[in-house]
This record gives structure tokens, C-alpha cells and sequence, in this order.
């Protein structure tokens, strides 16, 4: 049957009809698609159909699988989180299509087929190395298959691993493809170098006056005085506004007793987990530890179990199973807890890190608070400022009689630039207020504009000096 289709693949019918398969999928996408979890399905490709059915087994089984390999469970949120949903039902809908393919060109696989490929598969053989039927149906049953539904799946995989191995060995590379890929992964160079270092150069003769003139006249954007404007400025800065802001401590204890999670460090342990095969075998497991007769981390290694396989993680009680934080949290010091019953089995429980809860105490708090504070009321006092000011300017008063009424500092720059001055006081470099400085006119009013960092600024222009050529001298 490969043999055929492999055939097949190679003819351009069969590459014609296999593009147009794909292309339908790319202008039209997978049709009937419900996310909303209402009907029996969740997706449909032509006559296939995946049901919510499938895709809950599904989903069960992938959680399954990532639990057994994390040595702990993986709740729905985290795999949610990891988009693993998207990504299954991709899958499944990559699958369906494959499956309806099949269908329509007859490729199935036979009984022969489906009971080679389970005898010889590696999950399904016994300690001699030969198809166990113990381990065979201890192994699907893990998965969440009946052997029927197993083998069923089996054989539609089967007929998909037919379809899409006969399209990739029927390819071709294009015309001169393979020749260029060879070439360039195969093929050497010989090159002669010679260095010429720049010290071993003579030193340049010193340029006339001519060659100076030639060189600024062919660059002479770099050799530009910039535009510069005299201005001043009112700035409602709140950075300026928080600093001078006092908030009374009653208030800062208030928002501090109504934020109490924000200052509470909770308890939190680092456990790792030992898993066994019953519960008598834990707790043989747990008098030989608390005898003496041996210790945690030669406990683990007797059982094959490496640190990645024992580890939990560290955090909080929420961050662990609810079998697992019960007993590791119930400890009064660093220990070995167990044996609890958890999803795997019956297991012991080392706590090796133990950290109590914390309270960050009101007097090491007070200082953040009052920054936070300050921050938040000046933000509003900046706005507020900013209105009255408005209105102030609405009258007709000038930024000078704005200055005097609201008592706000009137700051100058006698030659800012585009790329602004740092040190000419608040907004000297933020980009909105540069932009408003080189948008007005000289002597024209303008309103407030907001700046980048949150503020107000009110701009006068008084002059400006245009850009010119620098002299040659």
C-alpha cells in the first residue's frame, strides 16, 4: 500500500489534487468551528467531526501525561495558560482532516497492520523486551483507552501516517535545488589576504584652506548652527507637587491596614516528593527514615529517583496540591512528612526549606506608602491646578499674571534647541513640551499642553534664532 501511494505521490494529478486540498484549507479555513461548547462538537472538517466528547478525552489524557512528567498535577489553568487547548485542538482538526483524506481515497490500515505496529511498539513490551499484554492494557489504560478505542485510534493513525508519508517521499526537489544546497554546505575556498595595517601608512598632509572649504560646502548639514528659541515657561510639574506633599500618618496606617496582603509574606516551603507503589511500601519506606536507617536522598536513589524527579517546587500553599500543602504545612520544622496519598500513589514528603509568614511591619511601610500616596494625590492636584490655570488664562491673563496668582515659578531658557536642556529646569527635555516650544510663534499665546511625563506646561516663545551656516573661520 506504501509502495502504491508512494507511486501515486509522484504523479502530477495526485500533487494537483493534494495542492488543492491545502489551498482549500488556507482560503477557507476549517469550517463549523464552535468555541462556545453549545451542540456535540467543537470543530468539523468536511464530513469529519471532532465532538466535545473526543476533545475532553483528549484534553484528560494530555493532562495526564504532563502531570505523570511533571511528578505533580497540572490543573486546567496552567495548561490554559501554556495554550495547550489551541494547540490540541489544532491537532485534532489536522487529524480530522487527514482522516476524511483517507477516507476518500480508501487508505486503510488492516488487522495485520494494527496488531504489528502494537506488538512492536516499545511502550508495550515486558522486562524481556517482547509485546507484554499486561503492560499492554496497564499502558491505555493510563491514557484513558479501552482497547477497542485504542486500536481504533491506531488504525485511523495508521492511515494517516500512509497519506502523509506518501506525499513527502513522492516530492521532488525543484530543478537545481539540491546542487545549490550541496554547494553551498560543501564547497571550500582558497583566498590570499593581505593585511594593510593603517599605522604602517604615511601621515596625511594637512588640508588647505581650499580642501576645508570643498569638504564643509559637500557637507554642510553637519556643519549647521542650530535653530535656537528664548523661552519661558510655567511647568505644574507633579513630581515637584508629590515632593511637597505631606500625607498625616493616620491616613497612611488606614491604606495600610486595608492593604494588609500587600505586606504579608506568606509561609512557604520547598517539598520534594517520593513516590511509591502502595501504601505499604511507604511506609516501610518512612520507619526505615525515622529510624535512622537512611536518609531522604539515598531513599530516593535506591529507587532510581533523580532531584528534576523528586522536586516540587517552592512557594506558598496555594502553589502545591491540597494533599500535598496539608501535610508539608503541618510540619513545625524542616522534615519528612507522609506517607500521603496523592494523584500518583501513595507518597513521603521532604520539606527541605521552611520560611514562616512575614508582616512587613506599618513603620517600614509608612515610607512606601507616603511616596505612593503623594504620587497618586499630586496627579490629581497637577490636573486640577492645570483647570485653574485655563481658566485664569481664559480671562486674559498673561503667563506672567498666571504666574503671580497661582505662585508658580516662571522659568526661561535663553537659546533651547531641538535637543532640549536638561538642566533648564522641569520639562527641559521631555518631548511634548519640546514640540509645543518649536510650534509657536514668537510672542504668540498659546494654552496648556500636557507633557510626557504627566505635567502641564504653559510656553511663550519671545525669539528665535534660525538655523544658519556655520562661518568658515
Amino acid at each position: 500500500m506504501l509502495n502504491l501511494f508512494r507511486n501515486l505521490a509522484k504523479t502530477w494529478v495526485f500533487k494537483g489534487l493534494f495542492a488543492l486540498l491545502i489551498l482549500s484549507f488556507a482560503i477557507w479555513g476549517i469550517g463549523d468551528v464552535n468555541f462556545t461548547g453549545a451542540g456535540t462538537r467543537v470543530a468539523s472538517v468536511g464530513d469529519e467531526e471532532v465532538s466535545v466528547q473526543d476533545y475532553a478525552e483528549a484534553m484528560n489524557r494530555e493532562l495526564s501525561s504532563l502531570s505523570q512528567r511533571a511528578q505533580r498535577r497540572i490543573s486546567l489553568e496552567e495548561a490554559e495558560a501554556a495554550g495547550l487547548p489551541q494547540i490540541l485542538l489544532a491537532r485534532l482538526v489536522r487529524d480530522a482532516a487527514l482522516n476524511g483524506e483517507a477516507k476518500r481515497l480508501g487508505v486503510s490500515a488492516s488487522d495485520a497492520d494494527v496488531r504489528r505496529a502494537i506488538k512492536t511498539s516499545p511502550s508495550f513490551q515486558g522486562l524481556d523486551g517482547s509485546f507484554s499484554e499486561e503492560q499492554y492494557r496497564f499502558v491505555i489504560d493510563r491514557l484513558g483507552f479501552r482497547p477497542e478505542e485504542f486500536e481504533a485510534d491506531m488504525r485511523r493513525s495508521l492511515a494517516r501516517n500512509v497519506l502523509t508519508y506518501a506525499v513527502a517521499g513522492g516530492a521532488q526537489a525543484a530543478p537545481g535545488l539540491a546542487e545549490a544546497v550541496a554547494a553551498y554546505q560543501m564547497e571550500e575556498r582558497r583566498i590570499a589576504l593581505i593585511r594593510l595595517p593603517l599605522d604602517a601608512a604615511p601621515d596625511p598632509a594637512a588640508p588647505t584652506d581650499a580642501e576645508l572649504k570643498a569638504h564643509i560646502e559637500a557637507n554642510r548639514d553637519r556643519f549647521m548652527k542650530p535653530e535656537t528659541r528664548a523661552i519661558r515657561w510655567i511647568a505644574i510639574d507633579p513630581q515637584t507637587i508629590a515632593a511637597n506633599t505631606v500625607i498625616p500618618e493616620d491616613e497612611l496606617r488606614e491604606v495600610y491596614e486595608a492593604e494588609t496582603d500587600r505586606w504579608t509574606r506568606p509561609a512557604a516551603r520547598r517539598v520534594e516528593q517520593l513516590v511509591f507503589d502502595d501504601a505499604a511500601a511507604a511506609a516501610a519506606a518512612k520507619a526505615r527514615l525515622d529510624a535512622g536507617e537512611i536518609d531522604f536522598a539515598a531513599l530516593a536513589a535506591e529507587r532510581g529517583a533523580t532531584p528534576e524527579d523528586l522536586s516540587l517546587g517552592e512557594g506558598p500553599a496555594d502553589a502545591f496540591p491540597a494533599d500535598v500543602a496539608e501535610a508539608a504545612f503541618a510540619l513545625a520544622a524542616p522534615g519528612i512528612a507522609g506517607p500521603v496519598e496523592t494523584g500518583f500513589g501513595p507518597a513521603l514528603l521532604n520539606v527541605v526549606n521552611f520560611a514562616e509568614e512575614e508582616v512587613i511591619p506599618f513603620e517600614t511601610a509608612k515610607d512606601i506608602l507616603r511616596l505612593t500616596r503623594a504620587a497618586e494625590t499630586a496627579s490629581a492636584d497637577a490636573a486640577a491646578l492645570a483647570e485653574d490655570a485655563a481658566d485664569i488664562l481664559a480671562a486674559g491673563a498673561g503667563i506672567d499674571g498666571l504666574a503671580e496668582e497661582l505662585k508658580l515659578v516662571l522659568h526661561a531658557a535663553p537659546a533651547l534647541t531641538r535637543a532640549g536642556d536638561a538642566e533648564a529646569g522641569p520639562f527641559g527635555d521631555d518631548p511634548a513640551f519640546l514640540a509645543e516650544a518649536f510650534e509657536a510663534v514668537a510672542g504668540e499665546e498659546r494654552d496648556m499642553t500636557e507633557t510626557e511625563s504627566g505635567g502641564f506646561a504653559l510656553v511663550v516663545v519671545d525669539a528665535i534664532d534660525p538655523a544658519a551656516p556655520l562661518s568658515f573661520e
